[in-house]
């Protein structure tokens, strides 16, 4: 998401290579190691995944190469809607799913 940003405003490596590695030391991290769809396949539980149609900076092939991923069920729910943006569709989507994931006393 990051490399694929910096390329779509042009962003010179000269401005986010310094900036990436500043981000890491900062954060005790390395960026290139965060990759969400390795992550997710140690994920046994359900997984909702909500993608608005009109994400402006995920895509949807983001949503379903995670949901392929994911290591356990996985649902994806793709609405009407903008990056970040709160809408009904995403708390009904969420209550639905855990009303059929959330055992009572689990």
């Amino acid at each position: 998401l990051l490399s694929r940003q910096v390329r779509q405003f042009y962003i010179p490596p000269t401005v986010w290579w310094p900036a990436f590695r500043m981000a890491e030391a900062i954060g005790g991290y390395r960026i290139s190691e965060n990759v969400p769809a390795a992550f997710i396949r140690d994920v046994g539980c359900p997984v909702l995944i909500l993608q608005a149609d009109r994400d402006y900076l995920v895509p949807q092939d983001s949503a379903r190469r995670l949901g392929a991923e994911a290591g356990g069920p996985s649902e994806i729910v793709i609405f009407s809607g903008w990056h970040d943006a709160p809408c009904e569709a995403v708390s009904s989507n969420a209550l639905r799913f855990l009303g059929v994931h959330l055992r009572p006393g689990s």
